[in-house]
């Protein structure tokens, strides 16, 4: 199950129409509860029929074994009843004797895959997994968040093979603290959230400190945090704004369980008020990378030196979560005391692909990395487009229509992130884009509630008739550094609801922002006179891939062989 539950989803969406088994599994899969009890219904509830045909009997009876062994398995995900992953394995294995008696090979191997699947998913169902972190009575501890989890949609039931590497350490209130360097979209929130779920459980009047460098990363984990921590009575504050800390910001941290808050807000904190830190049991670091480089980083990094000294002296732990570290064992020793306080997986719920986009005025090939290369000479065809009134011209005719072109091609396959180095760049990419998706795009079936804010912001800080607004209405986001905050915080609300065709981005949406993305192509690696850096270019690459719906995350690197 969680040991490659996302990539099997994937694969059986091939297939879940075939059979009413077949049916159930790709449900209890996809997780979609209304939709599996339908079918389980109709399969378990009706009284059982007369058959002449001995093989109608044997797929009626085995269809009904695959059915039940998925409805404990479901009962299980809501009430946590180990009995009942029992009782699911003795069906399945009366089931594989039935199919193996009767010369079913489909409903043997059916049998067989779906018990190996629920052995996974018991080993890392969060009824197994959490309790022993928890205390003498971890099962009660963790009843009321497993249970919350389960309703969720789509609903949370178990944990991933990266995210139970992390918990020893993470969990283990006997450390100073640890490093989780886990993939981008490998679950490094979760493991923070069950950190802090401990802690709270541990000392009710406990506080934690979350430290987000973004304010669009600080309002998702604002929103993330609300649904899973709120509902249990830990109140979230959110403390943004610039480096003053004022009476109202005093009430939100002495109010609040977990306040999120920039490392300049919270620098303020301890400046203006370091009483607040004595009740702070645990400080949550994320993108932990952002260290020395620029003049912000290195205010950072010697703001966290500051905090590190505070956290051993109040006896507060220390969590630092990044994608891409390229020293982890010594930040491991910086914030753990030990260069084994490091978990690192390279894990991801989806493969990687990667290549390169060739321009050249032949054309855009397409090659393919890998152990199998493989390669597609003629990947965007050429179009004529209009030139003015009356004159057209082929397109793609640069190295950025040819990214356009591709990327409205792959957008078919899921949503594109294109990489522009520059905010200046990034409308023009959008512009071409626009074009690669033809005269008279349909508008995107944006959700009503955020779509309408987001135009009402636009409308508001850019003026009427917006070039953003006007991409965004037919499915293309244009995201930088530029735009006003407003509007960068509307559309990540936006693209959280509903996933884009097209996004064009510098950094900005590069880290921090959790975002679906199924294929990111980079169309340039300079930012101004510099390059991008290796952890930057890494941590964009890591976007590709989302988990339950892509089987690979395809990462692109544009190469313009014009001059060559």
């Amino acid at each position: 199950a969680c040991g490659q539950y996302s990539r099997a989803f994937v694969l059986i969406r091939n297939v879940e129409e075939v059979t009413p088994a077949a049916g159930i599994i790709a449900s209890f899969l996809r997780k979609d509860r209304s939709r599996l009890i339908t079918q389980l219904n109709a399969v378990l509830l009706p009284t059982p029929p007369e058959f002449d045909d001995p093989n109608q009997f044997d797929d009626w009876a085995l269809t009904t074994c695959l059915a039940r062994a998925v409805s404990l398995a479901t009962e299980h995900a809501l009430s946590g009843q180990t009995d009942l992953l029992a009782n699911a394995d003795a069906v399945l294995g009366d089931a594989m004797r039935i199919s193996e008696g009767a010369s079913h090979p489909a409903f043997w191997w059916l049998a067989r895959l779906l018990r190996l699947m629920l052995k996974d998913y018991g080993d890392g169902a969060l009824w197994s997994v959490l309790p022993p972190f928890f205390g003498p009575d971890g099962m009660a501890a963790v009843d009321s968040y497993v249970r919350l989890l389960a309703f969720l949609k789509p609903p949370v039931i178990e944990l991933w093979q990266s995210q139970i590497a992390a918990l020893h350490l993470a969990l283990n209130p006997q450390n100073q603290g640890c490093v989780i360097n886990l993939r981008t979209s490998a679950g490094k929130t979760r493991v923070a959230e069950l950190a802090i779920l401990q802690t709270l459980r541990a000392d009710p009047s406990a506080k934690i400190l979350y430290l987000a460098p973004f304010r669009s990363l600080a309002f998702e984990l604002e929103r993330t945090f609300s649904k899973t921590l709120s509902p249990l009575g830990y109140s979230v504050s959110h403390l943004y704004g610039g480096s003053r800390f004022s009476g109202v910001d005093r009430e939100l941290v002495n109010e609040g369980h977990i306040t999120i808050a920039t490392p300049e807000k919270a620098k303020a904190m301890l400046r203006a008020a370091p009483e607040l830190f004595a009740s702070v049991k645990l400080v949550v670091i994320d993108e932990g990378h952002l260290l020395g480089g620029n003049e912000r980083n290195v205010r950072n990094e010697l703001f966290l030196e500051h905090l590190r000294i505070l956290a051993r002296e109040r006896s507060a732990r220390i969590l630092l979560l990044s994608a891409v570290l390229p020293n982890a064992e010594d930040l491991a020793a910086w914030v753990g005391g030990d260069v084994n306080a490091l978990v690192k997986s390279n894990w991801k719920p989806s493969a990687e692909r990667f290549g390169t986009l060739r321009w050249k005025k032949s054309g855009i090939s397409i090659e393919w990395l890998g152990v199998e290369r493989c390669f597609n000479p003629h990947f965007v065809e050429f179009k004529e487009v209009p030139k003015g009134k009356k004159a057209t011209r082929a397109f793609p005719e640069s190295k950025t229509e040819g990214v356009a072109a591709t990327a409205a091609r792959l957008a078919g396959l899921g949503p594109v992130l294109i990489f522009a180095g520059q905010a200046r760049w990034v409308p023009s990419m959008a512009r071409a884009v626009l074009v690669a998706l033809g005269p008279n795009p349909s508008h995107h079936p944006w959700p009503d509630t955020e779509w309408k804010l987001l135009e009402a912001v636009c409308k508001e800080e850019l003026g009427e008739g917006s070039f953003e607004l006007a991409a965004a209405r037919v499915g293309v986001i244009c995201h930088s550094n530029k735009l006003p905050p407003q509007v960068r915080i509307s559309m990540e609300k936006l693209i959280a609801k509903c996933p884009p065709l097209v996004i064009v981005a510098t950094t900005t949406l590069g880290q921090g922002v959790n975002i679906g993305i199924a294929s990111v192509i980079v169309a340039t690696t300079s930012i101004g006179l510099s390059q991008i850096t290796k952890v930057d270019f890494w941590n964009i690459c890591g976007r590709a891939g989302r988990a339950f719906v892509d089987g690979e995350g395809k990462v692109l690197f544009a190469i313009d062989l014009t001059g060559a």
